[in-house]
């Protein structure tokens, strides 16, 4: 049983003599999140290395604006993250238990949490109830019934925020909705508190002393800080919403079985006879052969793997 983590660059290496296979099992550099499938979402990037994790991506945004929400798969994931997307993230979402919001005031970074300049990560009490639709329930206003300081409605929520990378400036508690997460009327998700009298949580861009992370969804972004309001806020270069993978998905006793994909001789296999030999496997589209006969996998999680091999004997002494 081998513990296969995504901190190093090759795992492992095994040559399977007359089964003309060379198998290199890489895991995940330490400086990037990289592109995997995701039990109960999809092909996304997960990063193993910031604190709290295994982080999955669940959409990101240019200026904080993701252009849908996160009930709807939107745009295509792509290596430098310079557009929009996101992915239908509610299932996944209701069963993990923290998040995190990634931000940059200028560039636009491609790797895990921690290569973004600001990160805070939170947990809503029960994430089965999310509906991430972002509406205004409870409805906008300053009363005890609306999404308000004051509020006595149980979907209004207290949310502690615990800083991961940066100095987002923020207040250490900030209100939320508890199962939509909208913010700023329906045009985002996000956390507000108000430093005014005024004990009302939606806001717009003003010069009012409100706090606020705001990750968009028909509107840009925007960081309000320390003393709050526009003369203390900015809108980010790009945003990134991260879930933590439920354990559900992270532990798997699922086998992934390797063949010489009809493949003789000392050559082993090229990239077409791999792809047919695997294409109704669960190692489909997986395998990469950049090198004819060394077949490269990456692992989709961390995790105990028992790696068994078997070949035929060699020739001579060998």
């Amino acid at each position: 049983m081998a513990k296969v983590t995504h901190s190093s660059t090759i795992l492992n290496s095994l040559f399977i003599n007359g089964l003309g296979l060379i198998l290199y099992i890489f895991s995940f550099s330490s400086a990037s999140a990289n592109l995997v499938t995701v039990e109960s979402l999809g092909t996304s990037y997960v990063d193993q290395n910031t604190a709290g994790g295994p982080w999955v991506l669940l959409g990101y945004g240019s200026n904080g604006k993701l252009g849908s929400p996160l009930t709807t798969a939107n745009g295509t994931f792509d290596s430098a993250r310079q557009g929009s997307a996101t992915l239908n993230a509610l299932a996944f979402a209701r069963t993990s238990s923290k998040f995190a919001i990634s931000w940059n005031q200028s560039g636009k970074p491609n790797g895990g949490i921690e290569s973004y300049e600001h990160a805070v990560s939170f947990a809503f009490p029960d994430p089965s109830l999310l509906t991430l639709s972002a509406a205004t329930q409870p409805a906008a206003g300053p009363n005890s019934g609306n999404w308000s300081m004051n509020s006595t409605v149980s979907s209004t929520i207290q949310v502690n925020l615990i800083t991961l990378k940066g100095t987002p400036n923020l207040p250490s508690v900030m209100f939320a909705r508890r199962e939509t997460f909208g913010a700023r009327y329906a045009t985002a998700y996000g956390f507000s508190k108000s430093l005014t009298s005024n004990p009302q949580l939606d806001w717009y861009e003003d010069s009012q002393a409100f706090n606020v992370l705001h990750l968009g969804i028909s509107s840009n972004g925007y960081v309000a800080g320390g003393g709050g309001g526009t003369n203390n806020g900015y809108i980010p270069s790009t945003m990134a919403i991260w879930a933590k993978m439920p354990t559900s998905s992270n532990q798997s006793n699922e086998t992934y079985t390797f063949t010489n994909a009809g493949a003789t001789g000392s050559e082993g296999p090229t990239q077409a006879q791999v792809n047919t030999a695997y294409a109704e496997t669960n190692l489909a589209g997986q395998v990469t052969i950049n090198t004819q006969g060394i077949q490269e996998w990456i692992v989709p999680t961390t995790g105990n793997y028992r790696i068994e091999a078997m070949g035929a004997k060699g020739g001579g002494t060998h």
